[in-house]
């Protein structure tokens, strides 16, 4: 293979991972470019395939092992009671936990009041993903 080739194949991997979640194909364009210089070196196909290969599956163990970190739990826990920073409605707000942590929150569903105001005091009733509900105390 050529290195316009290399070129190439790296400029569409790049494409390519610009558009699809994920960093899969970032990795591969990497290893297209890196084999692309490589091949100025006149180096036949067939070991030009093994180092955009090695470099390859290298990239992906070094970036696994980088990015693939354990996360902090969630400090806001069911049941905590909070404090309200900003108004919260059923669309958003702000509270303090107890961490000291602002988060932004909701209303739960099923409450006959509108909003909790600043400086009330609430407790935490659910999770949903990074969203916290909370209920007046």
């Amino acid at each position: 293979m050529f290195f316009a080739t290399w070129l190439i194949l790296a400029f569409v991997l790049t494409m390519c991972a610009v558009f699809i979640a994920g960093t899969v194909l970032l990795w591969l364009a990497v290893a297209a470019g890196l084999t692309a210089i490589l091949s100025l070196f006149f180096i036949g196909w067939v070991p030009q395939l093994v180092i955009f290969a090695c470099i390859a599956v290298g990239l992906f163990i070094l970036a696994r092992s980088m990015f693939n970190k354990p996360r902090k739990p969630n400090p806001a826990i069911v049941g905590d009671k909070v404090t309200v920073t900003e108004a919260v409605n059923r669309y958003g707000g702000q509270i303090q936990l107890q961490t000291g942590e602002v988060r932004n929150a909701c209303l739960a569903e099923g409450q006959d009041y509108d909003v909790i105001n600043r400086e009330e005091e609430a407790i935490i009733t659910q999770l949903e993903g990074s969203r916290v509900m909370i209920r007046k105390f």
